[in-house]
């Protein structure tokens, strides 16, 4: 990387100061300017694939940062509905409960650091509706009154969060 000097100057000619700037890429910056050259951006890794469900809270996905603590986030294009993207722990963090279906669609983080110094990762994210869950009847049983009756039923969908029954049991 190039240092030159970029100094201010009128239409005279007439020169009233000079600041060290660094040269990359035929692009000057200015000190405290940052930009895609600054001396030390955030330095995101990507992340690998994710496949959520509707109304499932996803597990937090944060983005590996070796370089500068990221002070801001965003994402193109947004994320699917529910999902949000923001700063935890000096990196970026996607996080919520997605509420729609989504194809596969791949979403470029930007981190951003304090001097303004940014880096990129991305991430694909597919959301698939989620399934009832799914349970067999089960055939008539018949028990006696002073006997304890247990019945499990074998559910091949979606976790359950909550069971009900009608008409309501007998007593006991």
């Amino acid at each position: 990387m190039k240092t030159s000097a970029i100094c201010l100057m009128l239409s005279l000619g007439v020169v009233f100061g000079c600041q060290e700037a660094s040269q990359s890429d035929g692009k000057l910056i200015p000190p405290g300017r940052g930009g895609s050259n600054s001396t030390n951006p955030p330095a995101l890794s990507n992340a690998t694939s994710k496949i959520l469900v509707t109304t499932v809270a996803m597990p937090a996905l944060s983005f590996a940062n070796t370089g500068s603590a990221a002070t801001g986030c965003s994402v193109l294009p947004a994320l699917p509905a529910g999902l949000s993207v923001a700063v935890a722990s000096s990196t970026c963090q996607i996080s919520g409960t997605p509420s729609a279906t989504q194809g596969a669609s791949v979403h470029t983080i930007t981190a951003t650091a304090a001097d303004g110094s940014q880096d990129t990762a991305t991430v694909s994210i597919t959301v698939n509706a989620a399934s009832p869950p799914i349970i067999a009847d089960q055939s008539a049983k018949t028990y006696a009154t002073t006997v304890a009756v247990s019945l499990n039923f074998t559910n091949t969908g979606s976790a359950a969060t909550g069971c009900s029954v009608l008409p309501a049991l007998p007593a006991g």
